[in-house]
């Protein structure tokens, strides 16, 4: 069993404490006193066994004494104290506190156990502070702290007793730990992590991390901590690794008759249990049995050299009672529970860069001030194994500089293997990645590599677990964007091993210029939150998506509804929590006539951004014309004008809603605030003033029905005064037919009305609207009677004094209602183009005043 100079001198040092409180309990106790009599009934038990052993059978109390370990001799002391002088009592009394904390580190160091970063420093301040002390009873102590500072050599000739070991360990291959010279530093979090999954339900856990990071070391941490702490849960502890080189300051080292396939694993770890291989039997099946009969802890080091599709069914098939602790720099993609292992931590790394200094006497890096050691950290990406590379190499006479500024060796040692594993499409995304030291988006990626959605997340995937890429994701207003990356090694690695060929760097620069023309294309529509076509754009991930959504918009107004859907279900997948996939989609689908499923997008939309203007605009506008729901409508509306208080448009739709629900008087206030600010666009005041008019209608026609004439005609007379005040340029041919529209309701107005001022009032109503409608500019008005009606062919003739009959059809009529009333000599009223051969009479009132 090879054994390093650390654990050695750690050894001498321990081994000298104990041997002078043997000297104590030797020279002041008789071999008449009966061991019983000295020793507690577990430390005497120990002491027979141990004798035995070495083939004692007769032990006295000198040999009794020797095997005593640091945790019996410190006790055995106290409770003989009645034998020493009253000084040397009180004085190991004194002791025994600072004493006592150096029995874990001895029985790591005996036990050969994984040694922590601070049992070296903690041993010598002890045995320094000990050996300081007037007492005279630390010669062997001093003698070998003497020993060490003039030839530390002596160290390598020692010998560890065989008989000391862990009582009650499980049985177990493990290697000795390789970071005996620094400790184990750090990473607590993650082997407390460790610890509690061996201790729950998962039968394999992985330890996952690119190459250096340390995982080796936290799983051998883990399984000396299975090996003393869990005999009633395992019978063995084997360990298998798969580990084909190891790096040197110079090179890189094949190591000879390392494991290359899962095969020889299996081989290996059927082996590790005690047992020889079956050639009748399937591998797998045969490690498969022994697990089940027996409960093992197998741990696999470097899996990703040898894991294929046995492996995998191998962990899928592994029987309750025992457990895999894996470690490699690719996950397995099922069956485990990985823990990520991320880089040290600064303080962390520059601790790790001092010890190694210290070991390999580099007083050069040892002088340096932790702010300057800490840019040489992050520069090695705080890898534990690049810090230990970069020392070794500094101690093979190489400058801090030189050796920072070429990491090739270990670059290819940690990533190489990884790289060579990747499909063909992995290592095309890695370009992709590796061309823009920003992160991407899913969307851009999609666009740059032109994979399908389900293809680019299996190609990520595959990086992923490789710990080529990694992933973050942002908080959006709306849900999260979630991003993409090759760590900084990889980044190293690709630079200096695969470079990016100027033809590919060509082709993906011109592609990112094209998004840029998108997005900027995208900003430049006009409309802003209320027009459709425009997408939000606040990234180039967002641009790919816009784009995509765009061709959407675009197929659906020629009504290709296919093709429509097809990019908005692609651009979905590749954002599936950006509102404005769900907002485009519910107006293809509310164009297409499906409007259950619009509505449902829409509150999915929603649901993703609550206080998004355009979801809550175009939401109002569809439930107002789709469900005619002007109350659910307003609500939204008044939620989007809560974030656009001064928005004309949102001003509009409310004032649509009010006219919906017949709160005519809002209506035309809103309507009218709009109308009369200059700053608002003509278009905009155009749809305000002819909302106005509407409410001014509406309201007109709804007192007249409930028989309010008087509100009725004031009402009429607000449409005129404010038809009249509207400038020339805003007046379109939607409000000119409002005039005509309305000219029936103060004719009808005339049934209810007897007194002749009324009358009077209404008839000049009548010959305003008349003259204002632009239709009439043509037509003058003349008077005639009913001369005949043919009733079951819908037309009739006036009689003209003076002048030809005149034809008139049933529409004609103002009020087609009057229609049963016509009798032969009823008085009218009409409008008729005396320009044209044979006119027929328009606009037709019955002149009952003048009957």
């Amino acid at each position: 069993m090879k054994i390093n100079a650390t654990r050695l001198t750690l050894y001498a040092l321990l081994g000298a404490v104990e041997d002078d409180l043997r000297e104590i309990l030797v020279s002041n106790l008789g071999e008449t006193i009966p061991l019983h009599e000295i020793l507690e009934p577990g430390a005497l038990e120990r002491c027979k066994e141990r004798a035995l052993n070495d083939g004692l059978a007769t032990v006295h109390l000198s040999d009794a004494i020797y095997y005593l370990d640091l945790g019996d001799l410190c006790p055995t002391c106290n409770s003989n104290a009645n034998f020493f002088s009253p000084d040397t009592a009180d004085y190991i009394k004194q002791k025994t506190a600072l004493i006592s904390k150096l029995i874990a580190i001895r029985n790591r160091v005996c036990h050969f156990r994984p040694l922590l970063g601070t049992d070296f420093t903690n041993v010598f301040e002890a045995a320094q502070a000990l050996a300081d002390d007037d007492n005279l009873m630390w010669d062997a102590l001093r003698n070998c702290l003497d020993k060490l500072a003039h030839d530390a050599g002596f160290v390598l000739s020692l010998k560890i007793p065989s008989w000391d070991v862990s009582e009650n360990a499980i049985p177990h291959n493990l290697p000795n730990p390789d970071f005996d010279e620094t400790g184990f530093i750090g990473r607590q979090t993650q082997l407390k992590e460790l610890k509690s999954l061996i201790d729950g339900h998962w039968n394999v856990i992985s330890l996952i991390g690119e190459g250096g990071l340390g995982k080796t070391a936290i799983a051998l941490q883990a399984a000396y901590h299975v090996v003393d702490n869990c005999a009633d849960k395992y019978d063995a502890v084997v360990w298998v690794t798969s580990k084909t080189t190891v790096l040197t300051s110079h090179e890189i080292r094949q190591i000879e008759g390392a494991i290359t396939n899962s095969l020889d694993l299996v081989f290996k770890a059927i082996h590790g249990i005690g047992e020889n291989t079956d050639q009748a039997k399937d591998p797998i099946e045969q490690l498969i049995e022994l697990m089940t009969a027996f409960r093992v802890f197998l741990i696999v080091d470097n899996l990703e050299t040898v894991l294929d599709d046995r492996m995998r069914e191998f962990f899928g098939r592994l029987p309750d009672g025992s457990k895999v602790l894996v470690t490699s720099r690719i996950g397995i993609g099922a069956y485990d529970r990985p823990i990520k292992i991320p880089p040290f931590e600064v303080r962390e790394s520059i601790e790790l860069l001092r010890k190694m200094a210290k070991i390999h006497s580099l007083s050069t890096l040892t002088a340096y001030s932790n702010s300057r050691l800490e840019p040489y950290c992050k520069r090695m990406g705080n890898n534990p194994l690049h810090i230990k590379w970069f020392v070794l190499s500094v101690a093979s006479g190489s400058s801090p500089e030189k050796a920072l500024a070429d990491p090739s060796l270990i670059l290819e040692f940690c990533l190489s293997n990884v790289y060579e594993h990747l499909t063909s499409d992995a290592k095309s995304l890695v370009d992709i990645l590796f061309f823009r030291k920003h992160n991407q988006t899913t969307s851009e990626l999609s666009y740059l590599s032109e994979m399908a959605p389900i293809e680019l997340r299996k190609r990520l995937n595959e990086l992923l677990t490789a710990n080529m890429a990694v992933s973050s994701s942002t908080a959006l207003a709306g849900g999260f964007e979630t991003t993409y990356g090759i760590t900084e090694l990889c980044r190293k690695y690709l630079a200096r091993h695969h470079p990016l060929p100027q033809d590919r760097q060509k082709v993906l620069q011109r592609k990112r210029q094209q998004l840029v023309a998108e997005k900027e294309q995208q900003q430049q529509l006009e409309g802003g939150h209320f027009n459709v076509n425009s997408v939000e754009v606040k990234s180039n991930g967002d641009v790919v998506i816009a784009k995509l959504l765009s061709d959407a918009l675009r197929h659906t107004k020629k009504h290709d509804f296919d093709s429509a859907f097809e990019s908005s279900d692609q651009a979905r997948e590749l954002a599936p929590t950006f509102y404005e996939t769900y907002r485009v989609s519910a107006w293809i689908k509310n164009a297409s006539g499906d409007i259950v499923g619009a509505q449902e997008d829409y509150e999915e939309a929603l649901e993703l951004n609550p206080n998004s203007v355009k979801v809550l605009y175009f939401y109002a506008q569809f439930q107002l014309r789709a469900f005619d729901d002007a109350e659910a409508a307003e609500r939204l509306l008044v939620k989007a004008a809560g974030h656009a208080s001064d928005s004309p448009e949102i001003k509009l739709e409310l004032a649509r809603c009010n006219l919906y629900q017949s709160k005519f008087s809002k209506c035309r206030e809103i309507a009218l605030s709009v109308a009369e600010r200059e700053s608002n666009t003509e278009r905009q005041r155009t749809i305000a003033f002819d909302l106005a008019l509407q409410s001014e209608y509406r309201a007109a026609e709804a007192f007249l029905v409930r028989q309010e004439v008087q509100l009725s005609i004031a009402h009429i007379e607000n449409f005129i005064n404010l038809y009249l005040k509207i400038p020339a340029e805003f007046v379109d041919s939607k409000m000119q037919k409002h005039l005509s529209s309305m000219l029936p309701v103060p004719y009808r107005a005339f049934k209810y009305q007897s007194d002749s001022v009324s009358r009077e009032r209404l008839d000049s109503i009548i010959e305003k609207l008349e003259e204002l409608d632009p239709s009439n500019s043509l037509y003058e008005i003349q008077s005639g009677y009913v001369k005949t009606v043919k009733w079951d062919r819908d037309f009739g003739f006036i009689a003209v004094p003076g002048g030809p009959d005149v034809y008139f059809q049933k529409r004609d009529l103002i009020d087609r209602a009057d229609w049963t009333d016509l009798t032969e000599g009823q008085p009218l009223k009409y409008r008729i183009n005396s320009s044209i051969e044979r006119p027929s009479a328009k606009m037709i009132r019955l002149v009952r005043d003048l009957q």
